[in-house]
């Protein structure tokens, strides 16, 4: 998988514009569930989201759920908006 920053933004802004107390399915226009459990477990890894993606044997990965942006989601958004 290669990293793409506009789907990093768009999961980022789409949890923070959210009404929900809690999200577990999070779809973005124009990608695949995969590619979107993948840069949200990216999210999660770098510290922007709080949140669990589950991992599967056929190495596949599910949004369990992510309860909310993180101060440095907040920051990178504010970083990418320039």
């Amino acid at each position: 998988m290669k990293r793409n920053d506009q789907l990093i933004f768009k999961i980022l802004t789409t949890v923070r514009d959210s009404k929900e107390p809690v999200i577990r399915n999070l779809e973005i226009p124009g990608f695949d569930q995969a590619t979107v459990a993948e840069h949200a477990q990216l999210c999660i890894e770098a510290g922007y989201l709080d949140g669990i993606v589950d991992h599967y044997i056929d190495n596949t990965m599910q949004i369990k759920l992510i309860r909310r942006l993180t101060n440095a989601g907040h920051d990178y958004i504010e970083a990418f908006k320039g």
